[in-house]
């Protein structure tokens, strides 16, 4: 379900954040901007019937597009365990 995906994108987030050093004080909410961001306007035109699905280099670019507007709202950080 799409809840189902929700919280596994949610969950990676938490398990990673120390490592990445990336934070959000709600990872459910962030994990949802990131499924909104990789299926964006795309899955709605083909689910209405605009245009065909995308393929091979336009995946490709619009993932790369996602993860670079995720990372600019989730800035990674390092932990502050790790400054000295």
């Amino acid at each position: 379900s799409f809840e189902n995906v929700i919280l596994g994108i949610a969950s990676i987030l938490h398990r990673e954040s120390e490592k990445s050093g990336i934070h959000s004080d709600d990872t459910r909410q962030a994990g949802e901007y990131f499924l909104d961001l990789l299926t964006g306007t795309a899955y709605l035109r083909v689910i209405f019937g605009t245009t065909p699905p995308m393929t091979g280099k336009a995946i490709a670019s619009a993932t790369e597009r996602a993860l670079n507007y995720f990372f600019a709202a989730y800035p990674a950080h390092k932990p502050t365990r790790y400054l000295r």
